[in-house]
């Protein structure tokens, strides 16, 4: 039962560490193949299907998030200036909610989301597909 955790701790390790390659990015990748390469010694292939899910599918919960928190951030200084989120702004009628829109998300931040979604969609549907065949790769 602790396989597929491990598996999907060490593709979690390995997907961030590869989204933020630029930065901060080198000891995760490197500290995630490092447990994939420990893991394939230990525990052969048992759970293999939660690499996928873990390398795709915490980069893809972390790109919404960021995007969520960029605009949040990008709406701030606007609010405060204006006097809150229920203030007058110039040319609007009367007082209410206020949109703020400042940031431009580029089109490669999708894709990126994208592609991480899919490999951790394939890591799911291959471990459907190995439970429902009974093989060993599935089973803990």
């Amino acid at each position: 039962m602790v396989a597929p955790f491990y598996w999907a701790a060490a593709g979690a390790l390995a997907g961030c560490g590869l989204i933020g390659l630029i930065t901060i990015g080198w000891p995760f990748l490197l500290a995630g193949a490092f447990l994939v390469l420990v893991g394939l010694i230990l525990l052969r292939t048992k759970g293999v299907w939660a690499l996928f899910v873990g390398f795709g599918g915490l980069p893809a919960l972390v790109f919404p998030a960021a995007h969520i928190q960029r605009r949040q951030d990008d709406a701030e200084p606007v609010l405060r200036a204006n006097g809150g989120p229920g203030a007058l702004v110039a040319g609007a009628a009367e007082p209410g909610p206020v949109s703020v829109s400042c940031s431009f998300v580029p089109a490669s931040y999708y894709v990126m989301f994208a592609v991480f979604a899919v490999v951790a969609l394939f890591g799911v549907a291959l471990g459907r597909l190995l439970r429902r065949t009974g093989r060993r790769a599935a089973s803990s």
